[in-house]
Formats: structure tokens, sequence, C-alpha cells
């Protein structure tokens, strides 16, 4: 299957990438996982890893692959917003989730402020305010942001200006 040098990293991660295309997901993390195996130091096979991760919902694994990324790449903005993504995903109790979709919060507000482009960010820290944290107020913030910042279509802006007026509406009527 992997040729002449099953133990090659270069062979097991383009193995895996030719499943990821073939949509053998599981074939494809198999392949990555042998890669990080032959070079634990390999960072885009571990960031190819931590991104299937996330796929499949194992958020505190996908974490882990992303703070190791950052600690010899700390610029790679792709791990970054998968670090984030992680962070948002995590839960736990019902206690829990308040202090994990803050901290994940603070982590777009980081990543946004480094990458103005990624204005979608503030879309998604909106919906987060709204509707997981009740935080209508913020929400409201976010929404504006995203409205001055993103290059929105007319019907996505048309959209997202009335979801502010409905928000304001809401917040003068005491929520």
């Amino acid at each position: 299957e992997v040729g002449a040098d099953p133990s090659s990293p270069e062979a097991h991660t383009n193995l895996g990438y030719t499943y990821i295309k073939l949509e053998l997901r599981p074939l494809a993390m198999k392949h990555f996982q042998a890669a990080l195996e032959a070079d634990p130091e390999n960072m885009e096979v571990r960031q190819n890893i931590a991104a299937m991760l996330l796929e499949h919902l194992d958020y505190a694994n996908a974490l882990g692959h992303y703070e190791r990324i950052l600690q010899t790449q700390p610029n790679n903005m792709e791990a970054k917003i998968g670090r984030c993504d992680a962070m948002y995903g995590m839960g736990g109790s019902a206690e829990d989730k308040p202090k994990q979709f803050t901290a994940a919060l603070g982590c777009y507000d980081a990543y946004v402020k480094e990458k103005p482009e990624r204005a979608d960010l503030y879309k998604r820290m909106a919906d987060t305010y709204q509707n997981k944290l009740q935080d209508l107020d913020k929400a409201v913030v976010y929404y504006e942001l995203y409205g001055k910042t993103a290059k929105l279509d007319a019907t996505e802006a048309d959209k997202n200006q009335k979801t502010i007026i409905v928000l304001k509406d809401i917040i003068a009527k005491g929520g």
C-alpha cells in the first residue's frame, strides 16, 4: 500500500491526502497518524489530524494538536482559528459552557484583530453572544462590527441590519 518505504512520512501523508479526496476519511486519518508517528515534528500532518478531529467533534484532542502546532509556529493562522473552534466546541456541563464560550470568544476576538479580513468571525461572535450566552447587548455590538467590516452583499447586509433592529427592540422592551 505504501510502496518501497512503509515508514515514510511523505508516503503516508500523500496517501492521507488521496484518501481525503476519495472521501475515505478513516483511512486518511490512519495514514496521517502513521506519518505523525514517523515524524512527530511534522506540523502539516498534525494540522490535518487536528482538522479531522474537529470534524468528528473530538475537540479536546484537536485542541491539543493545535496547541502543539502553535508552540512551534506561533503565527500559524489556520492553527489559531482551529484552536478557537476547538475551544468553542468543548462543553462539559451546562455550567462549564459559558466559560468555554467566553474563552472561545476571546480567542476569536484576538484572531480577528490580527487578521481583519476574517470579519466573518464577528458574525460567529455575535451569534454566540445571542444564542449561547443570551447577552443581546454584546450580540448587537458584534453584529454591527460584522456589518461595518465584512464585505456583505445586499441581501446579507439587509439580513444583518434586520437582526440588529430586532435585537435592539428586544433590549428596549426589557429582553
